[in-house]
């Protein structure tokens, strides 16, 4: 039986993965913006994310990070 962390990782990867766009999947998964998601909370993210968030810190995404985003608005407006 495969972990919590992996079923949601596998999960969050088949959700928002897509080989076409840029970014590793993990870049695209952290970026995701489907924030009504169950899992979207517990997706997987960088440890540097992680920290800033826990510290209250105003998080910049990377260009890469904002890419994806932007990619991921101009597919659901399609």
């Amino acid at each position: 039986m495969a972990s919590y962390k992996k079923c949601v990782e596998q999960h969050c990867k088949n959700c928002t993965y897509d080989k076409k766009r840029p970014g590793t999947w993990r870049a695209q998964v952290e970026a995701c913006t489907a924030t009504t998601c169950a899992l979207w909370p517990v997706r997987p993210r960088s440890i540097e994310t992680i920290q800033l968030n826990r510290n209250g810190r105003k998080l910049e995404l990377s260009p890469e990070h904002m890419s994806i985003i932007d990619n991921l608005e101009d597919a659901e407006t399609v």
